[in-house]
Order: C-alpha cells, then structure tokens, then sequence
C-alpha cells in the first residue's frame, strides 16, 4: 500500500498537531506501509520517523507559499504519482486532486467555528476555506475524538457517515518506556503542577494565572506551576502576566523544552493543569496519565473524554472553581491518590498501534472501494 501525504505539518513536530501526525507516520511504517513524503519546501534536519522514506521536495517557504504549493505544484505531483491514496493529515487536500485518488483528512479540531477570535486572522481565513474543501472531497474524514466528530456533525451533518474517530495514542518521550505502574507510582511528586501547550488565547493561561493569583492574594496559595510551551500568538508576555499578578516566586515559564527535559518534569510534577477553552483531543492529558499524575481540566469539549476518570474537571471560564478545585489536588489526598490510581490505566486506553492498526484498515478499505 502506497500512501502519499502531505508532510507539511511535521515541520512543527514540536507542538500537539506535528506530534500526532509524526507518531501516526511512525507506527504506518511500522506496519509496512509505504508512506511518500511531499513537502512544501526543503525539510533540512528536521526529525523524521524513518530514514526510509520517499521524500519530494518542492520550494515554497512561509505560509503563504505553503498554501500556494497545496493547491499547484502538490496536486500536480500527485496526479502525476498515482499512489494508491492520499492522505491529508491535518486538515487540508489539495485542489483539482485527479478524482480517481481516494483521499483521507484528519480533522484535529474545529477551532475556526468554535473559537475564531482565538486564531491569526490568516490561519482562520485558511481553515475557514480550505477545512470545508478537504472534507467535502474526501472519501473518509478522521475525527481525533468524539468531540471533534460531534462539532463536525453539527456544522456538516451531511457527512457524518464518512467520519471515522481514530484518537491519538501516548508516545514515549524518554526514559525507559517499559516502566512498570508500581515504579512510577513509587517515585516522589514534586512541589509543582505543570502546564503544557503553545501561549494562546485558547489555553486560557490568563484565567489560570488569575485563580493563582486571587488564592496568593488570600494567603492560600498551594504549589508552584511551571509552563512549558513557545509563543503563539496573541498572547501578551508571559513574564509580563507573572509579575502583574505578583507571582515571579510561585510561576516559572520556561518556554519550549526538549523531549528529555519535559519527560523529567512529567515524572516531578504533582499534577498536568490543563483549563483550555477548547481542545480538539489534548494530548497532555495522556501523557501526563501515562507518568501516573492525574490532570485538573476543563469540562468541555474533548478534555473530559480524554481525561476519562483520572481527572478532576473544571469550568475554564470560573476562576474560582479553577483556584478551588487546584487547591483539592493540593490538599485533598484522598481524592489525589484515587485519581492518581486511575491515570496509568487511562492512558492505556490510548494506543498508537492501536490506533494505526485501525488507519490501516481504513486505507485499505478506501482503496478497496474505488478499484
């Protein structure tokens, strides 16, 4: 099975979308897949998941030139190809693709509808064209999670028979990934809980910060945070939110980290604090239950299907549920323990074999469909 897909993505294989894409890529070839490389421009040194690739390189660099290449030069190779399928992992398919090639897209969020005012004017107008073009040429849509599937259905119900939910599974960071339950849960938790994910809008940081600091102001604060993540738009300085609520000696960004670093402070952290507006999937979550911490999330959209019974959820839009419910995990060892118990086991429902095992059987019946 030939498959060729837009590889674009893995560029940024640093944030939640290029990790999934690069760990679903990963776990195909696993499996004997051939998967064809077609990247916009020259992806240098960049990390790939096998040196035993077919890569084609175009050059077409920045954004605008990426979307410029999707829709001419991308097209053309791959009519010119003929590989077995295509598969748009984030997204986006290419216009005037010959009709004769089945084609997938994985939908990792609706972010555009949901929560516009939290994107770059650019990238929504993108999305906001090019989503509803990708899932009305392609023969599957792959939802990340039932959420996702849910608002896709409720802006498309039209296509709500192609939609398949094939969620992401828990990578190994570093370390040794056959660790036993008994030794993660034997190691000593620090005096942190830890956040995850680019500063945007959408994560909510500002509320978050907020309910630290009306409990500092109180003389209840519990714990310290430390943020992991790059800059992403829209979002004032980060130092700058810090000291404005007065929390230089309780908060500590530290911007993006390598896979060894964040592996070392998912085994110190006490618990992942993740009260985002909205999430497609919220791979954090996983990975945090996978070190045997339990998460404090919101309660919509994806985050409680994620977190499944190893979280404690919260009203993202309340600080003073989010400064409360911090304060449990803190304090509450009871309610700690019985959600730490329960982590390692919900990250267990999350496999890449798994979930690749089931891509495969969807490409191959997609191919099967269309000879």
């Amino acid at each position: 099975m030939q498959i060729a897909l837009d590889a674009r993505n893995i560029l940024n294989s640093r944030n939640g979308i290029g990790r999934t894409i690069f760990c679903f890529c990963d776990e195909l070839q696993k499996r004997g897949i051939q998967l064809d490389y077609y990247w916009p421009e020259n992806p240098g040194a960049i990390s790939k998941p096998s040196a035993q690739v077919s890569d084609h390189v175009s050059h077409f660099s920045g954004r605008l030139g990426r979307i410029i290449w999707s829709q001419t030069a991308l097209p053309h190779q791959i009519n010119a190809a003929r590989p077995d399928m295509f598969w748009g992992p984030a997204h986006r398919l290419p216009a005037r693709l010959d009709p004769s090639i089945p084609c997938a897209v994985t939908i990792h969020d609706l972010v555009w509808a949901k929560y516009p005012q939290t994107m770059r004017w650019s990238g929504w107008l993108a999305d906001r064209i090019l989503a509803p073009h990708a899932m009305a040429r392609a023969n599957a849509i792959i939802a990340v999670s039932q959420s996702t599937r849910q608002d896709i259905i409720e802006r498309y119900p039209h296509y709500e028979r192609k939609i398949h939910v094939i969620c992401p599974g828990v990578a190994t960071l570093a370390g040794n990934p056959n660790e036993t339950a008994a030794e993660f849960s034997n190691r000593p938790t620090g005096d942190f809980a830890l956040f995850v994910g680019t500063l945007e809008p959408r994560k909510n940081l500002a509320g978050l910060l907020q309910a630290l600091a009306g409990l500092k102001s109180k003389g209840l604060l519990t714990g310290k945070l430390r943020i992991v993540g790059g800059q992403g738009w829209r979002h004032a300085s980060l130092e700058g939110m810090i000291r404005a609520h007065n929390l230089q000696d309780r908060v500590t960004a530290m911007g993006f980290v390598s896979d060894e670093t964040l592996d070392s402070l998912y085994r110190q952290a006490h618990f992942l604090i993740m009260p985002s507006l909205y999430e497609g999937f919220g791979l954090p979550i996983i990975e945090a239950n996978h070190y045997g911490i339990p998460v404090l999330t919101s309660n919509i959209s994806s985050m409680p299907e994620a977190a499944g019974n190893a979280g404690l959820l919260v009203d993202p839009l309340d600080s003073d549920d989010i400064a409360k419910k911090w304060q449990s995990l803190w304090n509450d060892e009871r309610l700690y323990a019985d959600l730490a118990a329960k982590a390692r086991l919900n990250a267990a429902r999350f496999s890449w074999q798994e979930s690749a095992a089931r891509m495969e059987t969807l490409f191959e019946q997609l191919i099967a469909d269309t000879r």
